[in-house]
C-alpha cells in the first residue's frame, strides 16, 4: 500500500477559541502525509492571527485568507480547489479528530476501490470540550437510498478522493450544504463506507445551525422538494424518516443509524 497525501480543508471563521485545538489534533494524526489547508473567512476575533503562527511552526499548513465572508460551502470549494491530495478531509474548526483517524480511513480506502468516501462515527462533547454521554454510530456500505432517509456523514468524519471531491461543488444555497454534496455523489452511483468506530469529536454548540431542530426540520424538507424535487408524499415519508432519527439522535446516548 502507497502513503497518498491527503488535503485536509478547515474553513475557520471566528474560531479563535477552536481553531488550534483543531489544527493540533490534525498534527497528532498517526498518518503524518498531510496537508492542511486553514481557509480563513474575515473575523472579529484573531483567527487569521492564530493561522498564519501555526502556519509558522508547521510548513504542511497552509492559511487562505477570504477577502470577503464566503461561507462554509464556498470556503470548502475553495480548500478542494487548492487541494494536491489524492484525498481530501473535512474538519470544522470547533471539531477534533481522534489520532487514528486518518491511518484508518486511508487503509480502507486503498483496499476498498469501489468506495468514494468514508466517513465515521463520531461522539459528542460540549463546547467547553467535556465529553458527553453521546455517540453516533455508523457501519458499513452507505448508498443513496440510506442517505435519503438519514444523513450518515459527519462532515469532519469525511474523506473522499481528490478526483470525486473536485468534480462537485457544495453549495451554499442549502442551509445543509454538506447533506446535498454527499447526495449528488451518492446519486452519481459513488458509494460510501462508514467505520464503525468514534474517531472524531463533535463539539455541541447552541450557537451552531443544527442546534435549531425547527429550522433545520424545515431546511431538510426544502431539500427533498426543491433539490431532489420529489412529490409530496415523497417527500413526506423522507422527511419523516429524518425526523424519527434526528429525534433519537439527540435524545439518546447512542445512536446507531439503520
Amino acid at each position: 500500500m502507497s502513503n497518498p497525501l491527503v488535503s485536509v480543508v478547515i474553513p475557520a471563521y471566528e474560531s479563535a477559541g477552536f481553531i488550534e485545538a483543531a489544527v493540533q489534533s490534525v498534527l497528532a494524526q498517526t498518518y503524518s502525509q498531510l496537508e492542511i489547508i486553514l481557509v480563513v473567512e474575515p473575523s472579529f476575533d484573531v483567527t487569521g492571527q492564530i493561522a498564519a503562527l501555526l502556519a509558522e511552526k508547521d510548513s504542511r499548513i497552509i492559511p487562505v485568507y477570504n477577502e470577503k465572508l464566503l461561507g462554509a460551502a464556498e470556503s470548502r470549494n475553495a480548500g478542494i480547489a487548492l487541494a494536491k491530495g489524492e484525498y481530501v478531509a473535512f474538519l470544522d474548526a470547533d471539531d477534533l479528530w481522534l489520532p487514528e483517524k486518518l491511518e484508518r480511513q486511508v487503509e480502507i480506502m486503498q483496499r476498498n476501490a469501489e468506495y468514494s468516501l468514508c466517513c465515521t462515527s463520531y461522539v459528542f462533547m460540549s463546547r467547553t470540550g467535556q465529553s458527553m454521554a453521546r455517540s453516533y454510530h455508523v457501519a458499513g456500505p452507505i448508498s443513496f437510498q440510506d442517505m435519503l432517509r438519514e444523513n450518515k456523514i459527519g462532515p469532519s468524519t469525511c474523506l473522499l478522493r481528490s478526483d470525486v471531491a473536485k468534480a462537485y461543488r457544495m453549495n451554499g444555497a442549502y442551509y445543509h450544504e454538506d447533506y446535498v454534496y454527499w447526495l449528488e455523489i451518492l446519486r452519481d452511483g459513488h458509494m460510501a463506507y462508514g467505520i464503525d468506530e468514534p474517531l472524531m469529536r463533535y463539539r455541541v454548540s447552541p450557537k451552531s445551525r443544527s442546534h435549531n431542530k425547527f429550522l433545520t426540520a424545515w431546511h431538510r424538507w426544502a431539500i427533498y422538494r426543491r433539490f431532489m424535487r420529489m412529490n409530496f408524499f415523497e417527500s413526506l415519508y423522507y422527511w419523516t424518516c429524518y425526523v424519527i432519527r434526528a429525534l433519537l439522535k439527540y435524545s439518546k446516548k447512542e445512536i446507531r443509524s439503520t
